[in-house]
C-alpha cells in the first residue's frame, strides 16, 4: 500500500501476490491486500489480471451474509465490491458503464459518500461538471467532515470553471487532510 501511496504500484504488485500467496486460504477474500491489487494491476496496465482478480472477488462475495443470527442479512463487503467494480470502470475509460454502477449503488445507500463521490466523478469525466458540482453540494450537506468529500469538491469546482475557490479548497485540504487528494 505504501508503493501505490507513491504511485510505484508496479513494487506492490509482487509484493500483494507474494503476500496473497503465503496467506493462502488464511486470507479472507475480499480483503484490503486483494483490493490493493486489483488496483495496483489497473495502475500498471495489467488490466486482464485485474479483471480476472475483480471477477474472482465478486464471486466469493454474495449479497448476503451466509452465517447470520438474522436471515436475509445483507453484507456489506457486497457493496464494497460493486464499489470496486464500479470504480475500476471509471478508471479504465468506461464511464457509461460505471454511471450505471454508482446509480445502482446510489440507489442501494443513498447516503454512502464513497458511492455519492463516484456518482460525481461519473458526471465529471461524462463532461458534465456542474451536474458533478451539485451532486457534490449535495454530499457535502450530509457529510460536511468527511475528507474524500471535501476532496471530491475541490475537483468538481477545478472542473467546473471555479479555479480560484478550487485551488483554495485543494490547498487547505492538503494541510488538514493530506491523504484525501
Amino acid at each position: 500500500g505504501a508503493y501505490q501511496r507513491q504511485r510505484r504500484s508496479d513494487l506492490a504488485v509482487p509484493l500483494y501476490e507474494r503476500a496473497i500467496e503465503l496467506a493462502g486460504p488464511a486470507l479472507p477474500m475480499p480483503s484490503d491486500t486483494h483490493v490493493g491489487l486489483v488496483y495496483a494491476y489497473i495502475d500498471t496496465a495489467r488490466f486482464e489480471e485485474g479483471e480476472q482478480l475483480l471477477q474472482q472477488l465478486e464471486a466469493a462475495t454474495p449479497p448476503y451474509l451466509r452465517r447470520s443470527p438474522t436471515a436475509g442479512q445483507a453484507n456489506p463487503q457486497y457493496g464494497e465490491v460493486r464499489h470496486l467494480r464500479a470504480r475500476i470502470q471509471l478508471y479504465t475509460d468506461h464511464p457509461a458503464q460505471a454511471q450505471r454502477s454508482f446509480e445502482a449503488l446510489t440507489a442501494m445507500a443513498p447516503l454512502n459518500p464513497g458511492f455519492g463521490v463516484g456518482r460525481a466523478e461519473t458526471a465529471q469525466a461524462r463532461e458534465h461538471p456542474q451536474a458533478a458540482l451539485e451532486q457534490i453540494e449535495g454530499l457535502r450537506t450530509d457529510h460536511p467532515d468527511d475528507p474524500e468529500v471535501d476532496a471530491a469538491y475541490a475537483r468538481a469546482l477545478i472542473g467546473a470553471g471555479h479555479l480560484k475557490e478550487g485551488r483554495a479548497r485543494a490547498l487547505a485540504l492538503a494541510d488538514t487532510a493530506p491523504t484525501s487528494q
